[in-house]
């Protein structure tokens, strides 16, 4: 990993782990034929369930990016109000929180956002739980963050982070929770 990346020389257990844990996905996933799609499609798999991404508008100085966990999806929001190649970077964050196991707020049927505000408190409560061994668990998803994307760039793959090359993009989904609430 370039020296730019490394957090501290005392981070290198984190970075060993995290090394362990591209090297599992790699014999999973094969990263020279990279997309999103290829990728979110894997996940998907890998997780017994659908993996969703949903945009949510935010403030333009809100940089967000939240991971909730029901029985029959994943459901990623991130913020849609930056450029597109930050809202992979928050993608590809959270989906390293779930490629880590880190845990995340469960909801059940009952228990989905039901409108945008509601999603709000939901990424905040989850986010609260990582709050607990933040440093560590953000250590660890930035980490693998930055792994994966030396594994696509190591591959020229560098234009799938730049661009969206699917429309697993849950706006339907955020536009029907907004018009409940």
């Amino acid at each position: 990993m370039p020296k730019s990346l490394r957090l501290s020389t005392v981070d290198s257990t984190v970075h060993a782990r995290m090394r362990a844990v591209l090297s599992s996905i790699q014999q999973e996933f094969d990263f020279s034929t990279f997309t999103w799609a290829s990728f979110v499609d894997w996940l998907s798999q890998r997780q017994g369930k659908e993996v969703r991404l949903v945009p949510v508008p935010t403030a333009s100085s809100t940089l967000f990016g939240s991971w909730i966990s029901t029985a029959t999806a994943e459901f990623i929001f991130y913020d849609a109000g930056t450029l597109p190649m930050h809202q992979i970077h928050i993608q590809l964050h959270e989906i390293a929180h779930m490629l880590c196991g880190h845990s995340t707020f469960h909801a059940d049927r009952e228990g989905l956002p039901q409108s945008l505000e509601e999603i709000m408190a939901l990424a905040a409560s989850a986010m609260r739980m990582r709050h607990v061994a933040e440093s560590e668990t953000e250590q660890e998803a930035e980490i693998l963050t930055a792994l994966i994307q030396s594994a696509i760039f190591s591959h020229g793959r560098q234009e799938a982070l730049t661009r969206f090359d699917f429309q697993n993009h849950d706006e339907e989904v955020l536009v029907y929770m907004m018009e409940l609430g």
